[in-house]
C-alpha cells in the first residue's frame, strides 16, 4: 500500500509495508482512498494519522480472525 504526497513541489511516494497482505481487505483501501479529508494540508496529514491508527486496529483483527480454522473455513467462501 502506498500513498503520493507533493512535498516543496516535489511529488514523493511513500510505501506501507503489509507482511501478509491478505489481512488488509480492500473495503479499508478503499475508505482510505474516498475518505481522507483532504480540504488543507494540515487535515491530510490528521485524517491520515487517524486512518493509520484504524487500520492498524484492522489489520490486527483480521489476524486474530485468520488464525482460527473455523474463521477461515467460513470465510472462503466469501
Amino acid at each position: 500500500m502506498s500513498i503520493e504526497i507533493v512535498k516543496d513541489g516535489d511529488l514523493q511516494k511513500i510505501n506501507f509495508r503489509v507482511k501478509n497482505r491478505r489481512v488488509l481487505r480492500e473495503e479499508v483501501k478503499e475508505k482510505l482512498k474516498w475518505g481522507v479529508d483532504r480540504s488543507s494540508p494540515s487535515n491530510k496529514i490528521r485524517d491520515l494519522m487517524g486512518w493509520t491508527k484504524d487500520i492498524m486496529k484492522d489489520i490486527a483483527y483480521q489476524q486474530k480472525i485468520l488464525k482460527n480454522p473455523v474463521a477461515i473455513l467460513l470465510t472462503k467462501g466469501w
